[in-house]
């Protein structure tokens, strides 16, 4: 099953995102282009897989800011595009 979780408590500077999906052809670039459309910056990232499932974990700041991304309206946003993006693929557009 896919899993995204975001975490503004772990890490003092940065939002994670936290990533489980199976893998696919394509995943990373749908997960990074969502997050691009979102104005998300990704300075540090963690990926991996592991027996065909995506296990990423990213350290975002809002592309505006240069903060973390502390809104939950956002948040919410954010994690309803990426469920999109990871189960659609590149058709997945903002709305």
């Amino acid at each position: 099953p896919t899993r995204i979780a975001i975490d503004n408590k772990t890490h003092p500077t940065y939002t994670l995102i936290e990533i489980q999906a199976p893998d696919r052809i394509g995943l990373l670039y749908d997960v990074l282009s969502c997050l691009d459309r979102e104005n998300i910056l990704i300075p540090l990232s963690r990926i991996n897989t592991q027996a065909g499932a995506a296990i990423d974990t990213l350290y975002v700041v809002d592309g505006s800011a240069h903060a973390k991304i502390t809104d939950s309206h956002r948040i919410r946003t954010i994690q309803q595009h990426l469920k999109s993006a990871i189960l659609i693929g590149g058709t997945a557009k903002p709305q």
